[in-house]
């Protein structure tokens, strides 16, 4: 058997690693107003979970993102609360 057959019979396995650092950005003038309140639910729950969870307002304009875009980079996962999301509905594992 040649080398590229043996290559191709041979499973790869490729490890995605858990996310541990969660950035929660929530909009504070929201019209539903408790993205707050459902940013910091998220943060207790996702915390429970040994997850470090930072929580931040929205930037009013791009530039602010802008500014920010290596701390956000740092992060393994960037949740967004636009509206509130009762956390019966949602699962986390």
């Amino acid at each position: 058997m040649n080398d590229s057959l043996r290559l191709e019979s041979q499973p790869m396995v490729i490890k995605i690693p858990s996310l541990q650092k969660i950035l929660i950005i929530y909009n504070p003038i929201s019209s539903a107003s408790n993205t707050e309140a459902t940013a910091r639910k998220l943060e207790m729950e996702l915390t429970i979970l040994n997850k470090q969870v930072e929580i931040r307002a929205s930037e009013k304009k791009m530039k602010g993102y802008t500014r920010m875009a290596d701390e956000i980079a740092a992060f393994d996962l960037v949740i967004v609360v636009v509206a509130m999301v009762p956390l019966a509905n949602c699962w986390i594992h």
